[in-house]
């Protein structure tokens, strides 16, 4: 198997593992910051030591965890100054929601935006290399 395939697995499923984990009690902020900053320093380092190839874009991957927790830790913030709490994570699935019977008052507009929005980072940021890699070889 290729590196970039290993590395795009890692940084994809990282970013939704914390994406849907991200109220549970052992997922602290020291430790997301601790597991995106030392993915984002390996692939910083993978870049400057091949000599930043455009077409090797497997590095990339790993720098795109810390792209997602950024945003995740912002609409956190916004959410805790407009409403005085972390903002509801409206997605199918996650513990937080009734997706089922589909009633939840407790959800406002803003959760849903900020919900949307954190999943189409976690996935835009990781294939937004791959497009730009794609296009800049032509």
């Amino acid at each position: 198997m290729e590196l970039w395939k290993i590395f795009l697995a890692l940084g994809f499923g990282l970013s939704f593992f914390l994406l849907f984990e991200r109220k549970k009690k052992w997922n602290s902020d020291l430790l997301r910051w601790c597991i995106t900053g030392s993915l984002f320093v390996i692939g910083i380092v993978g870049f400057i030591i091949e000599k930043m190839n455009k077409t090797d874009y497997g590095f990339s991957f790993l720098c795109t965890p810390i792209v997602y927790n950024c945003f995740d830790r912002w609409f956190k913030y916004l959410s805790i100054k407009k409403y005085g709490k972390d903002f509801y994570l409206w997605l199918r699935y996650s513990d937080e929601i009734d997706y089922i019977w589909g009633v939840n008052p407790h959800v406002k507009a803003l959760d849903k935006l900020f919900s949307v929005l954190l999943l189409f980072i976690a996935t835009g940021s990781t294939l937004l290399p791959m497009l730009v890699s794609k296009f800049n070889n032509h």
